[in-house]
Parts: structure tokens; sequence; C-alpha cells
């Protein structure tokens, strides 16, 4: 049986049967700390047994934390006054276990009200509405608010309905198949509920060239992470080369190794560059993936060809796009300092393999006793003082006592002009083609005769006061020539004189010293050589001139400040080409002009040179003031043979080729070389 309870001011009052209160009431107050009771039973008794319990049920009341709850219970007659209260809290219902009760007593007179205060304390830390096991209540995890009892159990491998099982009814662990057909196990999965667990699919792509990068096109899924031939990645854009991916180092191999879509960017192919030799270049990939440069066009080898004959020395070739000046693209010359020796030359008799075939004067070039001097003197024992060739053999000679005589190509014997141009001629040139005449001698500038005629043409006498020496043509213009010749003035022992003729006019330039020879082949390359004597007063040393044609004066070389020039006269000069000349004199003089300067070199002897005859560096011929002639054949000088009997100087050569050579001197002396 239950009293009334009445609420007081909001508040639950209990009121004793016939809501009489003349017996007295008590005004109850239940306080709750750590949670807040889904249900409070609050019941009130007498204390001695007497009559019947009364009892009510309440929500909690509050927050979560704690609150209370008040109201009034009158006393029963026929119970004393001293009465036992009871409130007794629960997590939901009024039912079952309590979570936790708490009991008094109080005394209630009749016709007053008491007052009694009931506290209970348990912990719901999570606020779930369930209060933790250490404290009377149900809930098994009482820090999380979803763990309690009635709880939807979750898969996470704890017990989530607090009835002592985790994950019940989920069948965690058994096969499933997980996505992509894979095998898996069922598992917990984040959310709390449950997931087939296995490997994840893979796409993997063929790796046929094994560079760790697969082919796009080509994938396969798997369930494991690996599987042979295949990778993960699928950016090779030629899957049949190892050295070609994306990210690769680009190489110089026309494919595109990185896969950027541009094969051998950043390697300039096509720009222009230098491949050496003179040559021009493009760049292009080389072999191991670098650059070269490549020519445009392949260099030719270019042999040097120091004696002008169309045919370089053959082993001394250089591959070249740009070849240097006297280098030639023909070979085949055995002996590059004769021009008479190449390939394509004809035998001659002069002890050279002149075709360049191993043997030397084959075929029965030279005469049956062997090659020699040949006498082809006069009876008469006049001065020859110079000679001069032209054609194909012709023969000028001029000498003292108006001696000039020509020998006509092809013929056996001289033509004589003498006393038909009057004088003491030292010096004669012969124009290389017609054969007309130039001699120059003592008190007179120039004469002029044809070989084929008998009148003598005389340039002039406007030097009468010079003793030519020398002469020589030199061309100018389109078949044209002017002369040149070189003396001493007659007036003066030791003043030299270069006389210039143009056919029309005389230049009459001194020079110091005494000039002996001039020879060139053109107005650039014109050299006058000779000097004084050491019993000169007026100085000492060689002197060697050349012609300036910008100014037509004449310049001293300086020969006489090197060391090794003797401090003796020059007596002979020869020009073989522009990079190439010789000059001989006295006491063994002997120097050598390479295009540039002049060097002394090691003559033959000490002998007293008295002319020079030069086809190359390796064809040299002197004279001498006793009688010999002295051949130089690039290795060493030997005296030529055939002059055993000549017992007067020799004083000029001439000749064509190695196999057609004149020297003429004193008392009549004229030879022939070799036959």
């Amino acid at each position: 049986m239950f009293a009334r309870f009445v609420l007081l001011a909001g508040l639950l009052s209990l009121l004793g049967t016939g809501c009489r209160n003349d017996e007295g009431a008590v005004k109850l107050t239940v306080t709750y700390s750590g949670f807040r009771p889904g249900c409070i039973r609050v019941g009130v008794k007498d204390a001695q047994g007497l009559g019947e319990a009364r009892t009510t049920e309440l929500a909690g009341k509050g927050e979560a934390t704690g609150g209370s709850v008040t109201l009034a219970a009158y006393r029963e007659s026929g119970w004393s006054t001293t009465l036992a209260v009871t409130a007794e809290a629960f997590e939901q219902q009024c039912s079952g276990t309590p979570v936790v009760t708490t009991t008094g007593t109080v005394t209630v007179d009749k016709g007053q009200t008491a007052e009694q205060e009931l506290k209970l304390s348990a912990s719901d830390v999570d606020q779930d509405g369930y209060v933790s096991r250490g404290t009377g209540g149900t809930d098994c995890d009482d820090a999380k608010a979803p763990v309690h009892p009635g709880a939807r159990e979750l898969c996470n491998g704890g017990d989530d309905n607090c009835d002592g099982m985790q994950d019940e009814g989920l069948d965690v662990g058994a096969l499933c198949d997980a996505a992509g057909g894979c095998p898996g196990q069922r598992a917990c999965a984040p959310d709390g509920t449950v997931m087939c667990a296995g490997p994840t699919p893979t796409p993997l792509y063929a790796d046929t060239d094994n560079d760790k990068h697969g082919a796009p096109g080509t994938a396969v899924t798997s369930c494991e992470p690996t599987r042979a031939g295949y990778v993960t990645s699928s950016d090779d854009c030629d899957d049949t080369r190892a050295n070609v991916y994306a990210g690769a180092p680009e190489l110089c191999d026309s494919l595109d190794n990185d896969c950027d879509g541009t094969p051998d960017d950043g390697f300039g192919l096509g720009d222009s560059c230098d491949p050496g030799q003179g040559c021009s270049g493009k760049r292009a990939c080389e072999t191991d993936g670098g650059t070269r440069c490549d020519f445009v066009t392949p260099p030719s080898t270019w042999f040097p060809d120091e004696d002008l004959d169309q045919h370089g020395k053959a082993d001394a070739g250089v591959a070249t796009c740009a070849p240097d000046a006297g280098y030639i693209a023909q070979a085949g010359d055995c002996n590059d300092g004769n021009p008479f020796t190449n390939a394509d030359a004809r035998e001659l008799c002069d002890g050279e393999d002149n075709n360049c075939n191993g043997s030397a004067d084959e075929s029965g070039v030279c005469p049956a006793g062997g090659a020699k001097w040949v006498d082809m003197s006069p009876s008469d024992t006049t001065a020859l003082r110079s000679v001069s060739m032209y054609a194909d053999g012709g023969v000028w000679v001029a000498g003292a006592s108006s001696l000039l005589r020509v020998r006509l190509p092809g013929a056996a014997t001289f033509t004589s002009f003498d006393n038909q141009c009057t004088g003491e001629w030292n010096g004669v040139w012969a124009h290389p083609q017609s054969g007309y005449a130039v001699s120059g001698g003592d008190n007179a500038a120039f004469a002029l005769h044809w070989p084929t005629t008998t009148a003598c043409d005389y340039g002039g006498t406007a030097a009468t006061d010079t003793h030519v020496r020398g002469v020589v043509g030199v061309p100018v213009g389109s078949g044209n020539f002017e002369y040149h010749a070189v003396g001493f003035d007659k007036l003066d022992s030791y003043g030299g004189r270069a006389l210039r003729w143009t056919g029309t006019s005389f230049q009459n330039i001194p020079v110091q010293g005494l000039l002996w020879d001039v020879h060139g082949i053109s107005r650039e390359v014109l050299f006058a050589v000779g000097g004084y004597d050491t019993t000169s007063t007026a100085g000492v040393g060689a002197r060697i001139y050349r012609f300036k044609p910008d100014t037509n004066t004449w310049t001293d070389e300086g020969v006489q400040n090197l060391s090794g020039v003797v401090d003796d006269r020059l007596r002979g000069v020869w020009v073989v080409n522009p990079k190439l000349a010789y000059a001989v004199g006295e006491s063994g003089s002997f120097l050598m002009w390479n295009g540039t300067t002049w060097s002394p070199m090691t003559g033959p002897s000490s002998e007293n040179f008295t002319s020079v005859l030069a086809f190359g560096k390796n064809a040299v011929y002197v004279s001498t003031s006793t009688g010999k002639v002295y051949r130089y054949n690039g290795t060493a000088w030997s005296s030529m043979p055939g002059l055993t009997s000549v017992n007067a100087s020799l004083n000029d050569l001439a000749g064509l080729s190695p196999d057609d050579i004149w020297v003429v001197g004193d008392l009549g002396w004229r030879l022939h070389w070799p036959r």
C-alpha cells in the first residue's frame, strides 16, 4: 500500500491515508551525486514495524552528474513517532537490484513536520545513464558512453553491451571474398561494422625490358603486391628498351629516353660545331649516348709540295678542309726537294729516282761511260762570264772581247754573234720562250739580240759609269718583261749600282757594296747580291738587296748582321720559287732564303763560290773559282765528275733540268751535263 506523495513547490509530497496531517509529516529530500538515477524508489514505514510500509517511484531530476528531489510523507495512524525512510536509485526502471540504497530514521510528533535528507552517490563518468560496476551499476566501461548494457554490439574488439563477450554474433575471422575477388577474412571496420578484409587489388603493368617501368595498356589486377614481369608504374613509352622510361636520363640516340615526347632534346643536334682540321661540322649523336661533331664535308688529305712539281710528299699528308699554302691534293713525290722527281716524272740522268719506282738512272738514260761534265769548249780561250738557257735546250753564252754566242734548241754547235754587240759582256739573260738575249757589261747598260738575227739592238748607254755584272728579266703584265742589271760604279771602288730598264727608260740606283749578280722570278721576288771584299775601307760583309715593287727601290736584307755569315762578298744568287732562294760567295759563303728570312747554311767547302743553280732544296749546284761544281741531293754534297782538267775559274751555271746543265768559265771553258 502506498501513502500519498505530494510535490511541494514543484516537489512530490507523500501523504498519509485520508490525506490527514494531524498525525504529523516528514519533508524528505533525496540528493544524488556522480549520476542521475533513471528511477528513484522512496519508502517510509514505522520504525517499530507497526502498520504497513509505504513506497513511491519517481524519475531522477537535474544534471547527469547529480541533482535532488523533495517530497512530503504523512505518518499513518497507528504508527509510532519514529519513522524509517529509504531511498533506492535505479539506472533505468525501478526494477531489479538498485544501484545504491540509503536509509534513515526520523521522529515525527503528532501534528508536527520533520525534515530528513537521504544522500545517494554513484559514478556515471561517461554520462550514459549507466553507473559503473564499481559503484553498484552495470556499466562495464564507464569511460565510454556507447558501452553499457543494452547497447548495440559493434565490431570493435570490445564488449559494447556489457554481456561479457566481444563482437558476438558477427562471425569475425570467417573467410570471405574481398574486393576484386581477393581472398579475405571478416574483420571489424572503423565504423564498427563488419567488413571483408583482404589485400587491395593492385594494377600491375608488364615490364618487358626489366627497367622497373611498365607499359601503359598492359594492366592486370593482382591480389599480390608483386608479380614476375610486372611493376606498379605505367610510364614506359617503349617497353622494348631498358633505357627508355619516364625520368630516364636523356641520351643522344634518336630515342625519347625520358618519355617527354621529344627525342634527343637538349643535345643541339644539327647545330654548327668545330670538328677540327679546319672543317665545318654539325652536332650528332655518339654511340655512347653523348654527342660528337661530325664533319659536314670530311677532310681530304693534302700533301706538302715544296718543289712545286704538283706532287706532294706522300709520307707527310695532312687531313684537313683548309690546307695551308703549299699543300696540294696530289701525292706521289718521293723527293719533295726536286721538282724533277715524282711519280709522273720521266727518268733523268742525274743519279736520282726521278719516277719514284725505286731505281735511279734506269732504262739507259745516262751515257755508256756514265754521267759527267762534257767539254763543249771552242778552240779559243776567251773568258766566258755568263750563260743562260731558254726553251728546250737553247743556250746563250757571253764573255770578254764582245763574245756573244747562241746554240739553238736541238743544234749541236754554237752560232757566233761576236763583235755584233760590242762590249765586255759580263752577264746575259735569255727570254724563257722566245730566246732573245739581254746582255750587260762594262761601260754599257743593255744590249738585246735575237737568236736567229744578226743585228744587235743596243738598249742604250745611259749608265756608262756602271760596269754591269749580272742581268735578269722579270715578267710585268701579260707577256711583257722588265730588265734588271747590277754591278758597280766604275768611278767608286766600293759603290754598287742597280739598274732597271723598262724598254723605254732607265732607272739607276746606287747601293752600298759592289753587286755581282741578280736573279728573280717576279718583281716581288727579286734579289741582288754582292758586298765588300776584305780589303775594303768602306766596310766588310756580304750584302743582299731585295727589290720593292711598290717604290721601285732596293732594301738591304741585313745578312751582314747574321751570325755565321763570312765578312766577304757574295757572287751568285738564284731564286727557285716564292719560298726558296740561294746565295753564294767567297770563302764558302752559302745562304738560303725560306720565303721570309735568309739563314747561313753549311756549304760543300770553304772555296770561293762563283754562282749557284737550284731546282729545289734537294737539287742545288754551285761553281767555284777553282774549276769545280758541287751538287747537293738533299743528303750530302758531292763534287761532280768530269772537271779534273779544268784549270780556271768556272763563273756561271744555267740549267733547264738536272740532266741539262751548262757551266762556263775563264779560258773559254764551256761544259755540259751529263753528256
